[in-house]
């Protein structure tokens, strides 16, 4: 939607800080995820078609897949509010992989909250498909454009919606004002006209699903944008002082680019040197018309037929039939392709043997721990940041639901009620969003056991402690796990065994 930034500049009389390089980088990114780089070779007259390794969205599906493994989120709070923002978050979770792996391979994208009947859902919006205008100190989005297009009958329709910030007299709280303009465009071919303008302004009650929605709309008292930016947690090297996100391979883009003309070196090295044998045209069934007969299904890609006899230096004339079977040069050829998708694990901040061969010269434990490091590092990383767009997106659904849906609060106990304070509770107050994950892929979950077990048969530690470790559970819930006060000679053996 970037080539429509000039109008949707001039229709709200904004600016879109978002650079020409900054918008070659998301569209080559994103090239690169759905497999067509700009280096993708064509297919040649001969029908030879050039490939690639799917590196970009190999790295971004583990990624994906590291960052929300065994993933839980949860709304606590015991009213109903938190009660029904924790069962809306959950359809979002459920979701939570394919938009990280999105996010990771773009840069980022928007988590954008909308009301369906009785529920919030959430929209995916990836960076092509919405216009920051505005950005805190924090690099937090504060103002963007959404497109919005729908086709009805003969014309294309697009929907601007522009959501920005205005202070309030109370320090941190701000209303949310969301600007909808309409604008349309006749379709003149078949395929839908060019991209480069919106057409003409016109009304939202054009569009059947846009007939009730008003020009504007002012939401008071909110946190921040009625959306959440998930991005990735990489210095942008395209644009240093812009704060929208990267892609997780933005800085290995060049090594990706040679892993892949490496593997269609490889496909080229094995078709080229396919076995064959030549053999002269004479040596092969002929008809009445002294024309060659169709091979057999499967030889006419062993054979190649060849005009003309060889002859000899004594003058003597024979048939050719020479075999054709070059050696192939795997060794070199696949040793070079495992050195590119090793820096391209380096770079992209994943273990080595992520994507390549595992180098048997990796021996050291010191080597080995490093390298599961920098992908539990990265996706640490990661972790939190989503961490960050799921509260952000939560406290959004609360306005939302406070607004549009208000969900009944059960009473409060009379015993908990504080009469000197009647004021409704924020949403930081009344909800707490807590995230657990999987910490296996950051630390060694066998050498903990090992060392807490230790401790135990140490005396160091209760047992209680590692019981509530292994299992996830409370202290008090441990105690349920242990055997009776009877065992206790049993169960002292058992935590000493590993002294032995």
């Amino acid at each position: 939607m970037y080539e429509l930034k000039s109008e949707v500049e001039a229709a709200f009389d904004i600016t879109i800080p978002v650079s020409g390089d900054m918008q070659n980088a998301m569209e080559l990114w994103m090239d690169m995820y759905q497999g067509n780089p700009e280096w993708k070779p064509k297919e040649d007259k001969e029908g030879y078609k050039g490939y690639t390794l799917q590196l970009p969205a190999a790295v971004a599906s583990e990624l994906a897949r590291l960052v929300t493994l065994e993933m839980k989120v949860s709304v606590n709070g015991s009213s109903h509010l938190a009660k029904y923002l924790d069962k809306q978050i959950q359809s979002t979770v459920w979701q939570a992989r394919n938009f990280t792996e999105i996010a990771c391979a773009l840069g980022g994208v928007v988590l954008k909250p909308y009301i369906i009947g009785d529920t919030i859902g959430t929209a995916v919006v990836t960076p092509d498909s919405f216009m920051p205008v505005e950005f805190d100190n924090d690099g937090d989005i504060t103002a963007a454009v959404f497109p919005h297009v729908r086709q009805v009958g003969e014309y294309r329709y697009t929907r601007l919606e522009y959501h920005k910030l205005t202070a309030t007299d109370k320090p941190g709280i701000y209303d949310c004002i969301i600007e909808n303009k309409c604008f349309k465009q006749k379709v003149v071919e078949i395929g839908g006209p060019s991209r480069e303008t919106l057409g003409t302004e016109c009304s939202m009650t054009e569009v059947p699903d846009w007939s009730n929605l008003t020009p504007i709309a002012v939401i008071r008292d909110v946190k921040h944008c009625l959306f959440a930016y998930f991005k990735m947690p990489f210095t942008n090297t395209v644009e240093l002082r812009s704060p929208l996100g990267v892609s997780v391979y933005a800085k290995a883009v060049d090594v990706i680019r040679a892993a892949d003309l490496q593997f269609n070196r490889i496909l080229w090295e094995y078709e080229s040197k396919e076995t064959a044998i030549y053999a002269s045209q004479d040596i092969f069934p002929q008809d009445d018309e002294g024309k060659v007969l169709p091979l057999p299904h499967g030889q006419e890609r062993l054979y190649r037929k060849v005009s003309g006899l060889e002859v000899h230096s004594d003058d003597t004339v024979e048939k050719i039939i020479e075999p054709y079977s070059p050696e192939i040069r795997y060794e070199p050829m696949f040793k070079a392709l495992n050195n590119y998708k090793r820096e391209v694990e380096f770079t992209c901040g994943l273990a080595y043997g992520t994507l390549s061969e595992m180098d048997s010269t990796e021996k050291t434990a010191t080597e080995i721990m490093a390298s599961k490091q920098r992908s539990g590092s990265t996706v640490t990383d990661i972790q939190k940041r989503l961490e960050k767009a799921l509260n952000d997106l939560v406290v959004a659904m609360y306005s939302y639901a406070k607004l549009y849906l208000t969900p009944e609060t059960p009473d409060e106990p009379e015993d908990t009620k504080d009469e000197g304070n009647e004021q409704e509770p924020t949403p930081e107050d009344e909800l707490e969003v807590s995230c657990d994950w999987d910490d296996s892929i950051v630390s060694d979950r066998s050498q903990q056991y090992t060392e807490l077990y230790s401790l135990v048969s140490a005396g160091i530690i209760r047992k209680e402690v590692f019981i509530s470790w292994y299992f996830g559970c409370s202290e008090e819930e441990a105690t349920e796990y242990m055997p009776p006060e009877d065992d206790s000679e049993e169960e002292e053996e058992v935590f000493g065994k590993l002294e032995e």
